[in-house]
């Protein structure tokens, strides 16, 4: 199983299906009231940028350097669409330094990524399997 643009993965359901799940904890993680907080000063852009940092090195795993800027796009507008939609829980607020971190997460993870972790999956897969390449099944 291939996704368009995506890598040759044996297990593409799971490295799909983890990541949309880690997609979906981030939202709901946006949305809950009560989060605790950390006595570090700027703890929730750390949180913000780590979140996104994760996200983007996960989805750089399963799919090809060409599809990288996609990643980042649909990553930012997923963070901006999350501040706004926040405004509509009475313990939320938007706060453009929370899409800053954001940004920053990708972005950085995005260097990992073209720098070289971009094939982590396979890299995995392959120390699964024992095997030097995978096909996709």
């Amino acid at each position: 199983m291939t996704a368009a643009g995506a890598q040759q993965l044996k297990y593409m359901r799971f490295w799909l299906g983890g990541g949309w799940l880690l997609v979906l904890v981030a939202m709901v993680m946006s949305v809950l009231p009560g989060l605790p907080t950390f006595t570090v000063l700027y703890s929730d852009k750390i949180f913000h940028a780590i979140t996104y940092f994760v996200l983007m090195i996960w989805f750089s795993g399963i799919y090809l350097p060409s599809r990288y800027w996609s990643i980042a796009l649909a990553l930012a507008l997923l963070g901006v669409a999350l501040e706004f939609f926040q405004t509509l829980f009475p313990y939320r607020f938007f706060d453009s330094w929370d899409i800053a971190a954001n940004m920053t997460g990708v972005a950085i993870a995005w260097l990992v990524a073209v720098k070289g972790m971009g094939n982590w999956c396979q890299l995995i897969e392959r120390r699964i399997t024992g095997s030097g390449s995978n096909t996709g099944s």
